[in-house]
């Protein structure tokens, strides 16, 4: 059987940083996460897996597939969710999940933009401009974007990040609730 995520000897540099050095891992299934220190290579690990980097050396595939060389099958199959996201600031969160299910070609694109902010415990806020919203908010929005069109994996970068201790717990229950 195909491990969903595999990286062997997987190295990156970034000038005389070396951001990865001979990285392997292999995926349990499930709920996973890459833990460390700030600069200790996730967030390179992550773009890597999703074709946005190339590795210098050593190999990172995806489902099987080569995260470089077929790195557009893989995000046809992955949801994904920056560490740092940015949204159009004027639409309402309903406007864009409806805008994102459309890139997906999911029938009935409206609907599902409204179950999906349903999900994440943002029905109430679906009318209000993403400006408006807190950051705790901004990353649920985050979340049911990377989960709209129904991806086989989700990947989240740093989704607790800028949380208070509260919201991070709702995310987290609320990844776990998904899961």
């Amino acid at each position: 059987m195909t491990a969903t995520i595999e990286t062997k000897n997987l190295t990156k540099s970034f000038g005389k940083i070396k951001a990865l050095n001979e990285l392997n891992l292999k995926d349990g299934g499930g709920i996973s996460g890459l833990v460390g220190p700030n600069g200790a290579g996730k967030t390179t690990t992550i773009h890597i897996l999703m074709g946005f980097l190339k590795p210098d050396e050593g190999s990172a595939t995806v489902f099987g597939l080569d995260s470089w060389k077929q790195s557009l099958e893989i995000r046809k199959k992955v949801g994904y969710l920056q560490e740092n996201p940015r949204y159009p600031d004027t639409f309402t969160g309903l406007r864009f999940l409806e805008y994102i299910a459309l890139l997906h070609e999911i029938p009935q694109p409206k609907q599902k933009a409204k179950e999906m902010m349903e999900q994440v415990g943002l029905a109430d806020s679906s009318q209000n401009a993403i400006k408006t919203y807190s950051a705790g908010m901004l990353q649920r929005l985050g979340v049911a974007q990377a989960l709209i069109g129904q991806p086989e994996l989700v990947i989240l970068d740093e989704p607790t990040a800028n949380l208070d201790p509260t919201g991070r717990l709702d995310l987290l229950d609320k990844i776990k609730t998904l899961h």
